[in-house]
C-alpha cells in the first residue's frame, strides 16, 4: 500500500479482514478441448518451437517411456539458468467476460519451476498479458494435474495457451486442454448498479461494481486514491448499499466459489474496513482487494 497512505499524519486508513476456506473446481475435460494434440500422441504436431532466453538451452522431445495417459508424452530438458516457454499453436480469439480453464498434468522431480498460463492480446495484436491466470509449481514427484480458470478482462481479443518456467530443469506434461466455460447461475449480474458511495465528513468511497475496485476521495484535501485491478478475477454478482455500509456478492473465477464482503465507512473518523469471507478452498493466491495506485489530487474547479 502507499506509504503516504501509511504515514504519520494518516490520511484514511482501509482495515482488510479476509476469510476464506474451501472449493469446488471442475475438471477440464476433453470434449471441448481448444488444443490439437494437447496429449503429443502426434509427436510435437500443432506445438510451437521450444523457446529459452538463452538460446540453445533446452528443447523439447517426445517421451515414449513416460506417459500420464496414451503412449506420448512431452519431455522438456533446460539447462539454462532464465525462463523458457513452450505452448501450443492455439491463439483463440475472447472477449471481455469470457471464462477459460486450462489443465496439464506434469511431472517435476528435481529443481526448476513450472508455470500454466495465458497471454493475452488486443485487437491490434499487442500483448496485454504473458502470465494471465498463471499457476506456478516446483518439485512434483508424481504426475500432477495443474488447473487455471480465469475471466478474460476487458481490452483482450485473443489469448495463447502456454507452459513457462525458470532455472535448470527436467519436465514430462501431457494431457495440455484448453476449454472455455459457460458462465456459471451464480455470476451472471442483474440490474446492478454501476457504483455505490458512502461520505462522511472526510472520505467519500466508491465501489464500481464492473470491476469490483475501490475510489477513495480525501474530501478535506480533494486527494484521490483508485485501486488497480490486477486480474479480472472476482465478478460482483450483487451489490447493495445501506447506513454506513456496502454488501457485496462476489464470485471467484477461478474457484468458482461464492464471496460476501462488507465495507463499513466509520460515521467519523477517516476510516473505513472491508471484510471478505466464503467458504471454500481456494487453488492459489486471492488477488483481492487490488492494491491501490498512488494518490492523485483531483483537479481544481473551473472559476466562475
Amino acid at each position: 500500500m502507499n506509504r503516504e497512505m501509511n504515514a504519520k499524519r494518516k490520511i484514511f486508513r482501509p482495515v482488510w479482514k479476509i476469510l476464506l476456506c474451501g472449493l469446488v473446481c471442475a475438471a477440464a475435460s476433453d470434449n471441448g478441448n481448444l488444443v490439437e494434440n494437447g496429449g503429443f500422441e502426434s509427436g510435437l504436431k500443432g506445438w510451437r518451437p521450444f523457446w529459452s532466453r538463452q538460446p540453445g538451452a533446452g528443447r523439447v522431445v517426445v517421451d515414449e517411456q513416460v506417459a500420464h495417459s496414451g503412449a506420448r508424452a512431452a519431455r522438456i530438458e533446460h539447462e539454462g539458468a532464465e525462463d523458457w516457454s513452450f505452448e501450443p499453436e492455439t491463439r483463440v480469439p475472447a472477449q471481455s467476460g469470457d471464462i477459460f480453464e486450462l489443465e496439464v498434468w506434469a511431472k517435476l522431480p528435481g529443481p526448476g519451476s513450472v508455470t500454466l498460463c495465458a497471454s493475452t492480446w488486443d485487437a491490434q495484436g499487442r500483448n496485454v498479458s504473458w502470465t494471465e491466470g498463471g499457476r506456478t509449481a516446483n518439485r512434483l514427484d508424481g504426475w500432477t494435474r495443474l488447473t487455471s480458470r480465469f475471466m478474460v478482462p476487458a481490452g483482450v481479443a485473443q489469448i495463447q495457451p502456454r507452459l513457462i518456467g525458470y532455472g535448470k530443469a527436467t519436465i514430462w506434461v501431457d494431457d495440455f486442454a484448453l476449454v472455455k466455460l459457460a458462465v456459471p447461475n451464480a455470476a451472471k449480474r442483474s440490474n446492478l448498479p454501476a457504483r455505490l458511495s458512502l461520505t462522511n465528513a472526510a472520505l467519500a468511497v466508491t465501489v464500481e461494481t464492473s470491476n469490483a475496485t475501490i475510489a477513495v476521495l480525501d474530501r478535506r484535501t480533494g486527494r484521490r486514491w483508485q485501486q488497480t485491478p490486477v486480474e479480472a478475477g472476482v465478478m460482483v454478482t450483487g451489490a447493495r448499499a445501506a447506513g454506513n455500509r456496502i454488501d457485496l456478492d462476489l464470485w471467484h473465477v477461478s474457484s468458482g466459489l461464492e464471496l460476501r464482503a462488507v465495507l463499513e465507512l466509520d460515521p467519523i473518523l477517516p476510516e473505513f474496513t472491508f471484510s471478505l469471507e466464503g467458504d471454500g478452498t481456494i487453488p492459489g493466491p486471492l488477488r483481492y482487494p487490488c492494491p491501490f495506485a498512488s494518490a492523485l489530487r483531483a483537479p481544481s474547479p473551473a472559476p466562475n
